[in-house]
């Protein structure tokens, strides 16, 4: 129990001082920033003068736990103190326990803290002041010596009561893994604290001024991974020979798996050069001196890598990072770019002043316009030393120049275009577009094609093709099927790569043109099978008793029979709920490419109003009012029709004159029609009606309908002759046993008068009012009087009584002029004079007027209904 509580304490003290470990110039690392090949530079391996001997004091006093010295602390066994446990259960030595940061030797002597009372004493040197000594006069740095005592001996940074023997081999002199199973194999002439730093210390320099001699050296070495040889070896490039004295010393380079796994191990870890590294960054962070180049120089697109093209922006970078714990200006880098001839395409300069640890990626763009091989190298300018290729350095495996051909472009010269101008799901359809090499040389197309993405967002690409050689001046058309399965908008672009899917274009290579839509293109696809063709009526007049055709079209444009488990239905119900349904088109097996036509006849229909929908049957639901898709989305999916009764009247109740003369004879008519292909009989009579205002019969007569041919038309017409003057109302009355009046026939538009009103005017008319013949007259004259009447019916009538010309003078004296007697005969259309001359008249006023005579009775100012109403009927004359 005392082991594990001793071991958790050690974790406990390192995690409390974890932010002193780190300190101020710590900075956050990880496996990817460890390279084996420069684990520390030089400058900071070999400087002496890192830390003083209080420097040092102090990072032990900091770094080491609180010491229980004479070991009173519970040592978590019972009761018992560290040091009653150390004695009496685990048989080590007692008190005192000296820590790291307390102890104190005699290099003449070999005397110790542990032998003389705990801590310092006459004569001897500090834990700080021995490894000052050895860095001093090996020239090594401090830090070397306390981060290879931690990497070999970590539980002095731990362990608050450590013994004796922890400090025997502290830095791992001279215990090379010779022992059983590859265990340390201590040489014990080079035990004791003070040999162990002061020996690792002249041992590095050694290595330094011998560095020939041993199996590691900068350059290319084959370093194991472990202990183990059937772990297997890696080939490093160290760079310096710090990083080798460091192999030297620990000859294993980690693994992946254990610079992952750190603190922890891995299968066939070694941890020497990885704890010291990672224990670095810790406690003193970077271990590097100088400001590298630590990347290759790589001059790519964004489309298509390593191979370039004109017109496409042309991309070179390459990365710098200052390892130094300070700013550094490294003057103006640049990269420069000659073609085959010399001429200077050099990209832009940049001063850069980095901050300590910043890496910094110079990168800059350019379009090259012409086909040639063009030389890229990395360079830099510095005042007081002018340009340089070299500076700052890099790797040899960090390629610091490149020479690509920049090729000519090849280019996308057609649209993206389908043979099916109309898609649907499920029909096969061809797409294509055309590229062009423009290039001298045969270009490398890669591996591209057409990336489509569903409606859904689901990748549909078609499959890509392999051109790798496209020769000079030579196109190629990229042709695939598509066979959509959703409908949507479905879009594509033109997609490629040229290194094996590292490096993808989309849309930019091959080079698009203005012909090319961008490279892109988009597809809406229908739905499959389809509504071609809507609800359509082979007729828009139908009448009662006619039957109704109705039709749709559905086509299957897939490349595959239909296999909906559906009937398509063609409803018609009358406005009343009559059910005159066409019947059903099975859906379940329409050819791959098939349009298929439903087409069914009605029942006879009557007269009323019809709607029309569709209804889907799937076996046991019925679904009103659903249909396929519509193919352009005007198909009709609904519609009303009309079915007019039969026969209708084609022309309503009319009269032959609606302002007729007593006498006249006068005809009236109407029309019938039966629109339907069918006979049709109707039992009842229709008669025209006639009244005038006194309520005297003057009816015209009826039609019996009876029976209509297909398409016949009937016409009424009768006459009568209405020898009084006054109004008239025609109407309809039905007749089929009883008398309806005003019914009738229902009109063809709607429009047709079923009644009408008309006017029978007098007859004879006086055409001319009375009038006398000279003026000025005298006394003696004479003088003619005249009128007229006129007969305007179409019949002879008499005039019946006599209508007589009288004057009188102002004295009464009688002198008339005469009558037309009641005898007189007006023929048709005729107009009748009536003229006498007076007697000789005297000097006076005189009077002229009708008057009628009966046989019985004189009517004075009475006479004939005036024609326009401003014919005179009296007048006043004057004889001087």
């Amino acid at each position: 129990m005392a082991a594990r509580l001793k071991s958790l304490l050690a974790v406990a003290v390192v995690t409390a001082f974890a932010a002193v470990f780190f300190g101020t110039s710590a900075h956050a690392v990880s496996a990817s920033d460890f390279n084996p090949g420069r684990i520390i530079d030089d400058e900071i391996f070999y400087d002496k003068n890192a830390m003083s001997v209080a420097d040092i004091q102090a990072f032990l006093n900091a770094h080491v736990p609180s010491c229980d010295t004479w070991g009173t602390q519970p040592s978590g066994y019972g009761n018992l103190s560290n040091a009653q446990y150390a004695q009496q259960v685990m048989g080590w030595p007692g008190p005192p326990y000296v820590c790291l940061n307390n102890y104190y030797e005699n290099p003449s002597t070999g005397q110790t803290s542990f032998e003389m009372g705990g801590g310092a004493f006459s004569g001897g040197q500090s834990a700080a002041q021995i490894i000052y000594n050895a860095a001093q006069q090996y020239g090594i740095s401090p830090k070397v010596l306390l981060i290879t005592l931690r990497k070999e001996s970590l539980n002095l940074f731990s362990d608050s009561w450590p013994m004796k023997s922890q400090y025997k081999y502290a830095m791992g002199y001279a215990c090379p893994d010779s022992g059983p199973n590859n265990s340390a194999n201590c040489d014990s002439q080079y035990a004791g604290f003070y040999n162990q730093v002061n020996k690792s210390a002249w041992q590095f320099r050694y290595y330094y001024d011998h560095m020939g001699s041993y199996n590691y050296a900068p350059g290319w070495n084959t370093i194991q991974y472990s202990t183990d040889p059937s772990c297997g070896t890696k080939d490093v490039y160290i760079q310096n020979y710090a990083t080798a004295s460091l192999y030297i010393y620990t000859p294993y380079t980690p693994n992946n798996a254990a610079l992952n796994a750190y603190p922890g191990t891995a299968p066939c870890g070694a941890y020497g050069n990885r704890n010291f590294w990672y224990y670095w960054q810790e406690w003193f962070g970077t271990t590097y001196a100088s400001v590298d180049i630590e990347s290759s120089l790589s001059v790519t697109t964004d489309s298509t890598g390593s191979n370039v093209y004109t017109g496409m922006p042309v991309t070179a970078k390459f990365t710098i990072k200052n390892n130094t714990n300070y700013s550094q200006d490294i003057g103006t880098m640049a990269i420069a770019v000659r073609d085959s001839g010399g001429a200077n395409y050099d990209f832009g300069n940049q001063h850069i002043v980095l901050s300590p640890h910043q890496s910094y990626v110079y990168t800059a763009t350019k379009t090259f316009t012409k086909e040639d091989t063009y030389n890229f190298w990395i360079t830099n300018y510095r005042d007081s030393v002018g340009w340089s290729d070299t500076y700052p350095s890099s790797l040899p495996t960090f390629t610091r120049s490149v020479a690509p051909f920049v090729q000519a472009a090849p280019t996308v010269e057609t649209p993206i275009t389908s043979d099916v101008t109309n898609m649907h799901v499920g029909q096969p359809a061809n797409v294509s577009f055309t590229v062009k090499n423009n290039s001298t040389r045969a270009v490398n197309l890669g591996y591209f094609g057409l990336a489509m993405n569903g409606p859904d967002g689901r990748n549909a690409d078609l499959r890509f093709d392999t051109v790798n050689a496209l020769a000079a001046g030579q196109s190629y058309t990229y042709t695939k099927q598509f066979t959509p399965t959703t409908v949507g908008q479905y879009t594509g672009r033109i997609s490629s790569t040229q290194d094996n899917g590292v490096t993808w274009s989309e849309t930019k290579f091959p080079i698009a043109t203005p012909a090319s839509n961008g490279n892109r293109v988009s597809f809406t696809v229908k739905s499959n099978p389809t509504l071609t063709q809507g609800l359509a009526i082979n007729t828009s007049s139908l009448r009662a008793g006619d039957s109704v055709t109705g039709t749709f079209k559905v086509k299957n444009f897939s490349g595959q029979a239909t296999s909906l488990n559906q009937n398509l239905c063609y409803i018609i119900r009358s406005n009343t709920g009559g059910n005159y349904d066409l019947g059903c088109l099975p859906l379940s097996s329409i050819a791959a490419g098939q349009e298929v036509q439903f087409s069914a006849s009605s029942k006879p229909l009557q007269a009323g109003t019809y709607s029309a929908y569709f209804s889907i049957f799937d076996g046991r639901n019925w679904l009103d009012n659903q249909t396929l898709p519509l193919e352009t989305g005007s198909e009709v999916k609904s519609l009303q029709f009309t079915v007019k009764p039969n026969p209708t009247m084609t022309a309503g109740i009319a009269i032959s004159s609606t302002n007729a003369k007593a006498g006249d004879s006068l005809t009236g008519t109407f029309k019938l029609k039966n629109f339907s292909t069918q006979s049709v009989t109707v039992n009842q009579s229709l008669c025209y009606i006639v009244r005038s205002s006194t309520g005297a019969n003057y009816d015209l007569g009826c039609m019996q309908l009876g029976t209509f041919a297909a398409g016949e038309e009937k016409t009424f017409s009768m006459s009568r002759t209405f020898p009084d003057a006054g109004q008239y109302t025609g109407y309809f009355s039905t007749f089929d046993g009883s008398w309806h009046d005003r019914q009738s026939t229902v009109g063809e538009t709607g429009s047709e008068p079923t009644s009408v009103a008309f006017t029978v005017k007098p007859n004879p008319t006086l055409s001319q009012g009375l009038s006398v013949s000279g003026s000025p007259l005298r006394a003696g004259d004479t003088t003619t009087g005249t009128f007229k009447i006129k007969n305007s019916s179409n019949q002879a009538v008499t005039l019946g009584k006599s209508l007589c010309y009288i004057i009188r003078s102002n004295t009464g004296a009688n002198y008339d002029l005469g009558c037309l007697p009641p005898t007189t005969v007006i023929n048709a259309g005729q107009e009748v004079q009536f003229s006498a001359v007076s007697r000789a008249l005297v000097a006076g006023t005189y009077n002229a007027y009708f008057s009628t005579f009966d046989g019985k009775n004189w009517l004075d100012n009475q006479t004939l209904p005036l024609e326009t109403g401003n014919e005179a009927k009296n007048l006043t004359f004057t004889v001087q």
